[in-house]
């Protein structure tokens, strides 16, 4: 991990496992020591974006954008946090609507990990200025009735830092979860670089 991340704390997932399992386990940067031990491989297709060709859009994510026209992503090759490639995405025009919002994500199929705890990391830095341009990470279930049985977008620790920091947000899966989404957000105007995204399930 990158010496530059400055300032980590340690959640309630890192202290105790039993507290993440709660709805309530708020996100936060963690420490360099490996605190979750998954029975899987992580679940996010191409988390690395190693994929991908620079300059194009990532291969296996999706971008959700409001307006539609006024965010773009990439894959890019430079100034990473680990591997040789990452993820972009920045707002087009300094004229971007102060309301507006991209989400790059994927959806995994929640089918097969009910009722297990989770853990969602990623590397992510901004260049952002003044509110309420921020980046967050963000994990939402879906129940089957297209209810949301969990959501964390890091509402009291948006990003704004121009150094690479390591995230996480932890949870439960519900018993009826249909789907997790799961990526980077950016609100407002700005650019915020996303690598080594993982998902991954406990035993």
């Amino acid at each position: 991990m990158s010496n530059n991340s400055g300032g980590l704390r340690i959640g309630c997932y890192a202290l105790s496992i039993t507290l993440a399992a709660s709805v309530g386990c708020s996100s936060r940067r963690i420490a360099a020591v490996k605190v979750f031990d998954p029975s899987t491989l992580s679940q996010l297709a191409d988390g690395d974006f190693a994929e991908g060709v620079a300059g194009k859009a990532p291969q296996r994510w999706l971008l959700g954008a409001r307006p539609s026209n006024a965010y773009s992503a990439m894959v890019v090759a430079q100034a990473c946090h680990y591997g040789k490639q990452c993820a972009m995405v920045q707002s087009k025009v300094a004229g971007s609507p102060p309301d507006g919002l991209a989400f790059l994500h994927q959806v995994v199929n929640a089918s097969a990990f009910r009722g297990k705890k989770f853990v969602f990391q990623a590397s992510v830095r901004a260049e952002v200025s003044g509110t309420p341009n921020v980046a967050r990470l963000l994990v939402r279930v879906h129940r089957e009735n297209g209810e949301s049985s969990f959501f964390d977008n890091m509402g009291e620790h948006p990003i704004t830092s121009k150094r690479w920091a390591r995230y996480e947000i932890a949870g439960l899966i519900s018993s009826d979860a249909r789907d997790i989404e799961v990526g980077m957000q950016l609100a407002g105007v700005g650019i915020a670089w996303l690598d080594s995204a993982s998902l991954n399930f406990s035993k």
